[in-house]
């Protein structure tokens, strides 16, 4: 099977994101309350490794764990882009600081997404936007 071969079908049903067409699914998710989990955001300095996928998992055990409740969750996910461990490894490898975490935040957005982790696309918060600063 290669690799991805369904990432397309996965974004156009987009199973994770909380929002829906239906009253009736919308009012019993309320009835359970709220729920919201965040994750720690990692730092896009290089690839993803087995540490990264454990300590994701566990944000996304607990965000399906509740959603099976009943409840309104949103699990976003973004990236702590504001720290020396990216900057230090563009400055190793003698690449531009931004363009190295950007083409790395793309890097682990699509391992991510082949994790099927519970995420909500939507909702990314990469801290090297200038808007997070407003």
């Amino acid at each position: 099977m290669k690799r991805g071969g369904g990432r397309a079908i996965w974004r156009r049903l987009a199973p994770f994101r909380e929002v829906s067409a239906s009253p009736s699914f919308t009012t019993r998710r309320m009835s359970h309350g709220k729920k919201y989990i965040l994750p720690m955001f990692p730092y896009p300095s290089g690839y993803l490794h087995l540490g990264h996928f454990r300590n994701y998992t566990i944000s996304d055990v607990l965000s399906r764990f509740r959603r099976m409740q009943g409840h309104s969750v949103i699990h976003p996910i973004g990236f702590d882009a504001l720290g020396m461990p990216a900057e230090n490894a563009a400055i190793e490898r003698g690449i531009d600081p931004e363009a190295w975490t950007k083409q790395n935040i793309q890097g682990m957005i699509v391992d991510f997404q082949d994790m099927k982790c519970h995420w909500d696309w939507d909702r990314v918060c990469t801290l090297l936007q200038l808007i997070c600063y407003s």
